[in-house]
């Protein structure tokens, strides 16, 4: 049985698996997020590493992105199986 997605996600169908783009920013901002709280030389004693309203805004737009990325993972990786 070959599930397919209905015309009204072809943007999802795109941005997530014909072209990468959502798994790429989540790398490129969690390496950003590591460099903040285990603080890169560059950013060591400025405002921006002190700050948890730069912080936690970069986490919720984290969260964002992994939700839009594993939405897609489990019918993928098991179509009709349940591990329940």
């Amino acid at each position: 049985m070959i599930v397919r997605a209905p015309p009204s996600a072809a943007l999802f169908v795109t941005v997530i698996i014909k072209a990468p783009i959502i798994q790429i920013i989540s790398v490129i901002l969690a390496g950003f997020i590591i460099a903040l709280e285990f603080p890169a030389p560059f950013l060591k004693g400025t405002r921006f590493h002190r700050s948890i309203v730069v912080r936690v805004p970069l986490l919720l737009v984290q969260a964002f992105f992994a939700a839009l990325f594993y939405q897609v993972s489990p019918c993928c990786l098991v179509p009709s199986y349940s591990i329940l």
